[in-house]
């Protein structure tokens, strides 16, 4: 009878830690804690477009190698990564990921509900006009895609 429940508390709690394998947006900041459900990307707005140097933002003294290249503020509301990036037409390469990330909160709070990220599109300005796409997948089911185009002139 004794193993008969020790199986049944088994299995229970087997099941119940099943229930809680969903995908989760953790991390840990001076400032921001969070451990929730990442949501899906519901929307991304691409904010403007800059000559990448030291004064665009104060953790740019660790990316000196990226001084001089187009750079893309993008504001992602949700969590997910981008897929598809592009400028003038080209896949940007190598990198697929932001270089700086800085999270937006709910109003007084210290839950994430999305991040502004800095792209750099790994070339120098030129003159004329460019255009900047994006698409970004939430982490979780359904999956969600969402992308934002952005054309600009320097």
């Amino acid at each position: 009878m004794k193993k008969k429940k020790l199986l049944t508390l088994i299995l229970s709690l087997c099941f119940i830690l099943s229930l809680s394998m969903t995908a989760f947006a953790s991390g840990t900041d001076n400032t921001v804690s969070t451990y929730a459900v990442a949501p899906q990307v519901s929307s991304v707005e691409i904010t403007k477009a800059v000559i990448i140097d030291k004064n665009t933002d104060p953790d740019m003294i660790f990316y000196p190698n990226t001084y001089g290249h187009v750079g893309v503020w993008v504001r992602v509301i949700g969590s997910g990564n981008a897929i598809h990036i592009k400028y003038d037409g080209e896949e940007v390469s190598p990198r697929r990921t932001p270089i700086i990330i800085k999270p937006i909160l709910y109003s007084g709070s210290t839950v994430v509900k999305g991040f502004n990220e800095l792209y750099d599109c790994c070339v120098e300005p030129t003159h004329g006009e460019h255009t900047f796409e994006i698409e970004y997948r939430s982490v979780n089911h359904p999956y969600t895609v969402k992308g934002a185009t952005y054309s600009f002139t320097f």
